[in-house]
């Protein structure tokens, strides 16, 4: 729908496509946190310590830091969202001029939500990828036609 119906005509039906899109990257978000928590690793990160446990502890911590604050933001993020795709008009809150010279409360809240959501899963799956073992699939056939 984002590219399929065009802002400038329908604002509402251009904006549900993207708060379908914004709830896949939350959810796939917490689901890469809670595998992390689920799986009971420890990430090698100096500020963590240097015994496992240290480890371990230290990355639980951060996983559940970063599940609060994606949560957080998430929360604000799509209730703006959905007041757009409710109304057709953006929340009176997000259009107030916000300490950061220039910018409105809706775009660091857009700043926010993309670091957390989009910028920081990035970074994280790559770490990951270089720190894990690999999931290994294996296809065998126990008979042979021949």
């Amino acid at each position: 729908m984002i590219f399929v119906c065009i802002a400038y005509e329908n604002v509402q039906q251009h904006t549900a496509g993207f708060l379908g899109l914004q709830m896949a990257l939350i959810l796939v978000s917490i689901q890469n946190a809670g595998y992390v928590w689920d799986t009971d690793i420890a990430y090698d990160i100096g500020i963590f310590g240097d015994t496992v446990e240290k480890k371990r502890r230290g990355t639980r911590i951060a996983v559940v830091v970063y599940i609060i604050c994606t949560v957080i933001i998430s929360i604000v993020k799509v209730s703006a969202t959905a007041n757009l795709v409710l109304s057709g008009e953006a929340a009176p809150w997000t259009m107030k001029e916000s300490f950061i010279s220039g910018a409105i409360v809706g775009q660091l809240v857009d700043w926010i939500w993309m670091v957390f959501n989009a910028v920081l899963p990035l970074f994280i799956s790559f770490y990951r990828s270089r720190h894990e073992q690999p999931l290994e699939i294996t296809i065998t056939q126990d008979q042979f036609y021949g």
